[in-house]
């Protein structure tokens, strides 16, 4: 918005009348912005300028002047003077500035980051006047910021699951978003049943029955799904999803799950026979990455063993007491093959180990200011980012933007669905500002450093507001070349996301 003001000032003992008027490129702008004040004189041969913010001198003999430092209700206007500024001939109207601030959405806080389907939390953002919203369906949120957990019928089991909140304000000068992850927690589901080829709920004694539990939504499953399971009497053993008799008698095998919405108990009665003793494979772990160290074991760990691998290319194998060491060497698939024996002779087994892809180093700046984010990277695809101290830092699950709460260090983890995990510190630091050039003045190169991920771009402009050169910024060191221009005085415009808009000064000697 353009805006010209006029001001005719007389006086009496001159012979002839001298005017002057000021125009302003802009008269609402975002704090920072530049604007450019001319002054035009009538019925003076050879003007004299004195120029005035908030009715203090601040510029003399020239009809144009440059501000970027300008508050809200600053009034700039412009004397005509003689040579000596002395004797005023008339004086300009003064143009009054709209200046709003630079947008920031602050933070997110919550009552209860954690709660139950059906369960509450309020959320309660820093800055006045945003809107609320979320980012799946977990959870609803009205306008007072009231966030209910909706029914979690279609986890699975009772894991958890996130939904990121989000607050944006909005304002002259654009908009700001602060996010903040809340997890949903379903009611815990102990449900499981037995299913095997000795009938129901009965098994010989080293035989073995297939634990299975219910989703909620998909029906049966082949897994345990949730909870812990255990015999109540020792005449069974709970091993992977199954369970092994180990004598003969009655047993209750009980599954209990917990989490912050409360606890499930179920149980089942088994029926244990005599039989020759079976074998299974016990793992420590459900999920090997490269690099990566499971361990092995037999169920019937006091008899002698024998292990050994079907290709052994994808897994380093290490026998020790009572078991197998395993280390991930190449993505891939896996057979390792036990051989137990006792008095009634050996029984073989085995259980094929699949061999994740572990994800890259983590790509991006190592620390970040505070109240402000950064953006982290992984070449592998589908994994999800978390921090260990939301406190100091916050990472969005999906995006892996990283945002600084508070000064201090937190480790950064990018985990994919199989498990496997890759971790990087970054550090949330107080910043002066959001960016520096240095040095300046300078007689050939200037270095803009960024201290936040809020700019992606720079002009060079001189002092008529023309484009010298311009290009994109880097993620921290930006190197400008003004080895070639004459000496004066130049202006750096950084600009980025959310119409992000900053004026820097700089001076080539």
């Amino acid at each position: 918005m353009q805006r010209i003001c006029f001001l005719l000032l007389l006086f009496p003992f001159l012979g002839s009348s001298q005017t002057i008027y000021v125009v302003a490129s802009d008269t609402s702008i975002c704090a920072g912005s530049a604007v450019a004040f001319t002054a035009t004189a009538m019925g003076v041969s050879s003007p004299h300028y004195l120029w005035k913010l908030n009715n203090v001198i601040i510029g003399t003999d020239t009809s144009t002047i440059s501000l970027n430092t300008l508050h809200n209700n600053d009034t700039v206007a412009c004397t005509l003077t003689n040579a000596a500024n002395d004797t005023t001939f008339a004086v300009s109207a003064g143009i009054v500035m709209a200046v709003d601030n630079v947008l920031y959405a602050g933070t997110i806080t919550a009552t209860d980051s954690n709660i139950c389907e059906s369960g509450s939390t309020l959320l309660t953002g820093t800055i006045a006047g945003g809107v609320w919203s979320v980012s799946n369906n977990h959870a609803s949120i009205d306008s007072s910021g009231n966030l209910k957990g909706i029914s979690a019928f279609y986890f699975e089991c009772s894991s958890p699951i996130d939904d990121t909140v989000y607050y944006v304000v909005t304002n002259n000068c654009g908009i700001d978003t602060a996010r903040k992850s809340i997890t949903i927690f379903p009611h815990p589901n102990a449900y499981f049943e037995i299913w095997g080829d000795y009938g129901l709920h009965a098994l010989c004694a080293d035989g073995n029955l297939a634990l299975r539990s219910l989703k909620l939504a998909s029906g049966v499953t082949d897994f345990m799904c949730e909870g812990v399971v255990t015999s109540k009497h020792g005449f069974v053993t709970v091993g992977f999803n199954a369970i092994y008799g180990s004598k003969r008698g009655l047993d209750t095998i009980v599954n209990t799950s917990t989490n912050i919405c409360g606890t499930s108990v179920y149980q089942i009665p088994v029926t244990v026979d005599a039989k020759p003793k079976s074998i299974s494979i016990v793992r420590s772990v459900s999920a090997l990455c490269v690099n990566a160290v499971d361990t092995l074991f037999a169920s019937n760990a006091p008899y002698s063993q024998s292990w050994s691998g079907d290709r052994n290319t994808n897994l380093k194998l290490e026998p020790i007491t009572a078991g197998l060491k395993i280390t991930g060497s190449n993505a891939g698939d896996e057979t390792i093959i036990l051989s137990i024996g006792n008095s009634c002779g050996a029984i073989d087994t085995s259980i094929t180990v699949r061999v994740n892809v572990t994800p890259t180093p983590i790509t991006g700046p190592d620390s970040v200011c505070k109240g402000y984010s950064i953006d982290l990277a992984n070449t592998v695809t589908g994994g999800f980012w978390t921090s260990n101290d939301i406190n100091i830092a916050s990472a969005d699950a999906v995006s892996g933007a990283v945002s600084g709460i508070e000064k201090g260090k937190t480790t950064i983890k990018f985990t994919l669905p199989d498990g496997c995990f890759v971790t990087g510190d970054v550090e949330v630091t107080e910043c002066a500002s959001e960016a520096e050039i240095y040095p300046n003045p300078t007689a050939g190169e200037a270095t803009i450093r960024l201290f936040v991920n809020l700019y992606n771009h720079y002009q060079l402009c001189n002092t008529l507001g023309q484009v010298i050169t311009s290009n994109t910024l880097n993620s921290v060191f930006t190197t400008v070349d003004l080895g070639q221009l004459s000496r004066g005085v130049y202006f750096l415009r950084l600009t980025g996301k959310g119409n992000k808009d900053a004026v820097y000064k700089l001076v080539k000697n």
